[in-house]
C-alpha cells in the first residue's frame, strides 16, 4: 500500500480455504482486492518451494538479464521505464522479484509478478514533461489513484506517486512486460544528487553477500502475509551462493538525468558482459 492509499480490509477462513474482501466498498477496489490476494497466495507457495524474494527490479538491457537491486526510492522503477523508451530495455518486474535455481541446473531464474506499479509522479514529469504527465495521471483507474494523486499537491508527500496496472503500463510505453529472465547481473542501485558520485563500478566478490542479505525481501508479500510462507530446507541457500557468483556492480545516478543514464548503465553492463 502506498502513503496516502485507503487501507484494504480482509478476513481469512483458513479452514474454509476463503478470503473476505471486508473494505472499501465498490466494484473497483473489490477487483483490486481479488487481484492482490491472488498474487499473494502464489507469492507465498513460491516461498514455500524455497523461492528468494529480492527488493529487486528485473529488467533485460540489450539482451542483458540485470536484477536492480535497491528499496524504495532507490531509482528502479524510473530507470526501467527510462530504458523501456531509450529502447533498450525490457521490463519483467519493477520490484519484489523471485528468484529461484536448481541444485542440478547452472544460472538464477527471475520471476515477475503482475501488480500495479508505484511510479514518482516527478518521474512521469521528468519522462514525458509535465503536460502529457498530467494527462497519463488523469487516465489511470487504479482505485488508490483517487487518494493518493493529490498527495503532493497537498504538501503529504514531497514527490507524490501513481499506480498504474501493467496493462496500462504497457499501453503507455509501448512495449510488453517478460514473464521471467535469466538473471545475468547484479545492479544495487541508488540515486545521487551530486555527479561526483554517479557512475557504475564493479562489486569485489567479498562484499556481494552482504549487500545481497540487505536486499532480501524476509515475507514474500510485505503487507498482505496471511497465506502461510515457510520455505522448504535448503533452496533458498543455494540460491544465495548462486547469486553471489555473479557480476555484481554498484551505479548511483543522478535523477533528473534518468534516461542518460539508463543508457550509460545499459552500455557499461553491455561491455562488462562480454569482457566477463
Amino acid at each position: 500500500m502506498s502513503e496516502g492509499e485507503v487501507a484494504v480490509e480482509y478476513a481469512v477462513d483458513h479452514a474454509g480455504k476463503t478470503l473476505f474482501h471486508l473494505a472499501p466498498q465498490g466494484e473497483s477496489w473489490i477487483t483490486q482486492s481479488l487481484l492482490r490476494a491472488t498474487r499473494a497466495i502464489h507469492r507465498s507457495e513460491a516461498s514455500r518451494q524455497g523461492a528468494l524474494f529480492l527488493h529487486s527490479g528485473l529488467v533485460e538491457l540489450n539482451g542483458v538479464g540485470v536484477a536492480l537491486v535497491g528499496g524504495s526510492r532507490a531509482g528502479k522503477t524510473s530507470l526501467i521505464m527510462a530504458s523501456v523508451l531509450n529502447g533498450s530495455g525490457v521490463m519483467v518486474c519493477n520490484d519484489d522479484v523471485s528468484l529461484v535455481t536448481h541444485p542440478d541446473e547452472r544460472g538464477v531464474t527471475g520471476i515477475g509478478w503482475p501488480r500495479s506499479i508505484s511510479v514518482r509522479l516527478d518521474t512521469l514529469d521528468v519522462l514525458f514533461g509535465r503536460q502529457r504527465a498530467q494527462t497519463i495521471r488523469s487516465s489511470l483507474s487504479h482505485p488508490g489513484n483517487e487518494t493518493i494523486l493529490s498527495l503532493r499537491d497537498s504538501g503529504v508527500e514531497q514527490h507524490g506517486t501513481a499506480l498504474i496496472y501493467p496493462w496500462e503500463y504497457a499501453d503507455l510505453l509501448g512495449t510488453g512486460i517478460g514473464r521471467s529472465l535469466k538473471v545475468e547481473a547484479i545492479v544495487h542501485l541508488g540515486l545521487t544528487d551530486d555527479p561526483a558520485e554517479a557512475g557504475p563500478g564493479p562489486v569485489p566478490p567479498h562484499a556481494r553477500g552482504e549487500l545481497l542479505a540487505k536486499g532480501e525481501l524476509k515475507l514474500p508479500n510485505k503487507r498482505l502475509n496471511i497465506f502461510g510462507h515457510e520455505p522448504e530446507t535448503g533452496n533458498p541457500e543455494h540460491t544465495r551462493a548462486a547469486l553471489t557468483e555473479l557480476p555484481t556492480y554498484r551505479f548511483r545516478y543522478e535523477f533528473r538525468d534518468v534516461r542518460r543514464q539508463a543508457d550509460r548503465l545499459t552500455e557499461y553492463l553491455s561491455t562488462a558482459h562480454v569482457n566477463a
